[in-house]
């Protein structure tokens, strides 16, 4: 019983894929873009003056951040210069 159930669960999903329409050749690319183009018109984009300020931010951040490399690798450095002078 079970496999006769399977068999014609089989044979609807194939019915299913052959009745389906194939798109035309070409016509793939077309329809990726007018999705990709809704999908753009979803999107709630920020404003100007909000973008200003997060760019701001991440230039402040990235420079903190750079400068902090900087001093622990001088500090890293001098560390290593003193153990060398004692070897």
């Amino acid at each position: 019983m079970i496999k006769m159930e399977k068999a014609t669960v089989s044979a609807k999903i194939m019915d299913d894929k052959r009745s389906q329409s194939k798109p035309m050749a070409g016509s793939g690319a077309f329809n990726f873009l007018g999705e990709v183009k809704q999908e753009f018109k979803k999107i709630s984009w920020t404003d100007k003056d909000e973008l200003k300020v997060y760019t701001k931010v991440v230039v402040a951040f990235t420079f903190i951040f750079g400068m902090s490399v900087l001093f622990v690798d001088v500090i890293i450095q001098q560390a290593l210069a003193g153990l060398n002078g004692f070897i």
